[in-house]
């Protein structure tokens, strides 16, 4: 699944158990039945307990979806905002093959921050790394033949994304 798709799940899921709803989480739970109890009971907990902080949870929201490496295994981590009256709650929900194998209670959405240093002397190629992620990014720069900017390729595992600069 793609991280749009899995980020309109993570809500989707988010808001049905705030409802006291939790067969949308046991449709995508990966061990349902070793995960759910545990979900019904923590959700509401955590809501409850900081309920003082937060007031009424208003909205979910996914937040950022970054790709982690978990135990040698390809996965996806959404950070979900319950956004109430007053503040915020946030969880991280951990998808392998489209179906939820973590949840935690996180202290907000993380920094996705990275520094960027030339990788050549033309100063139009960067590299970079993300600590939480554990991977390198590339970007380079696409320029006209004046040396205007004109797009942005990021490099991926799954080949180059290319935003080209508005006219």
């Amino acid at each position: 699944m793609r991280f749009d798709q899995l980020s309109s799940l993570s809500e989707k899921v988010f808001v049905s158990a705030l409802s006291g709803d939790f067969n949308e989480f046991g449709k995508v739970l990966y061990n349902r039945d070793r995960m759910l109890g545990f979900i019904r009971e923590h959700i509401p907990m955590r809501v409850e307990r900081h309920k003082k902080r937060t007031g009424e949870i208003k909205e979910v929201l996914a937040r950022i979806a970054i790709p982690i490496d978990l135990r040698g295994e390809k996965s996806n981590q959404i950070f979900v905002e319950l956004r109430g009256e007053k503040g915020s709650l946030y969880f991280g929900l951990i998808w392998r093959d489209s179906k939820i194998v973590g949840l935690d209670a996180v202290m907000g959405v993380p920094d996705l921050t990275i520094p960027f240093l030339p990788s050549t002397s033309r100063g139009n190629d960067f590299v970079g790394y993300h600590l939480e992620m554990a991977r390198n990014f590339r970007i380079s720069f696409l320029l006209d033949k004046d040396g205007h900017i004109t797009g942005l390729v990021v490099q991926n595992e799954d080949g180059p994304i290319k935003a080209l600069k508005s006219q």
